[in-house]
């Protein structure tokens, strides 16, 4: 969080990003990336809490059995329409958990980006690329085709996924000693309740 304190670029990504996350999620991510706690509490109350609960129940997944019948789960299955709270609990603090780390991640370099262009450090016209997750952070950095709001949208659901998607695998050692993922059972991510 350096150039958060030195570059008023870097800091009003943070901050924009910040707004969104209490607005619609309930937490702020610049308190993640500087204190990791190992637990958040987002409470429901009143109607800003009222709003804040159906985002999170709006994040659902399709699920598809072995007989491709699908069906749409929640990602959050411990919060429904009379949950007071939900708690995020990570034992080695939640910056370690992905719906946390890739968010941070992402701002962390859309940040530094800005930051160098602000100092005339990028060229116009330059080329850019990414892998897996840098492949947003180029995008919304080289491309700017992601607002900060769709961009923290879509890496916070993005790392939510990934860990619903942890249960859809099974991973053996081979004789080899190579590891071989083997999915299943398919399914789809699917953001909103319809």
């Amino acid at each position: 969080m350096d150039l958060y304190e030195s570059s008023p670029v870097a800091r009003a990504i943070w901050d924009r990003a910040d707004e969104h996350f209490l607005t619609h999620y309930g937490f702020s991510i610049v308190d993640i990336v500087r204190n990791n706690p190992k637990e958040l509490t987002v409470y429901f109350g009143g109607p800003k809490g009222k709003a804040i609960r159906q985002n999170y129940l709006n994040m659902v997944y399709e699920q598809v059995d072995a007989n491709g019948v699908s069906k749409v789960v929640p990602i959050f299955k411990g919060i429904d329409e009379n949950s007071t709270f939900y708690k995020f609990v990570s034992p080695t603090g939640l910056l370690s958990a992905t719906q946390f780390t890739q968010p941070a991640l992402t701002l962390m370099e859309k940040a530094a980006f800005e930051d160098m262009k602000s100092k005339g450090l990028v060229q116009t016209g330059c080329a850019f690329a990414g892998h897996s997750l840098g492949e947003y952070s180029a995008l919304a950095a080289i491309g700017d085709v992601l607002p900060i709001e769709s961009l923290v949208d879509i890496v916070f659901y993005r790392g939510l996924t990934m860990q619903v998607a942890v249960v859809c695998f099974h991973v053996k050692v081979t004789d080899a000693n190579a590891l071989v993922a083997r999915r299943t059972r398919p399914f789809r991510i699917r953001y909103g309740g319809s």
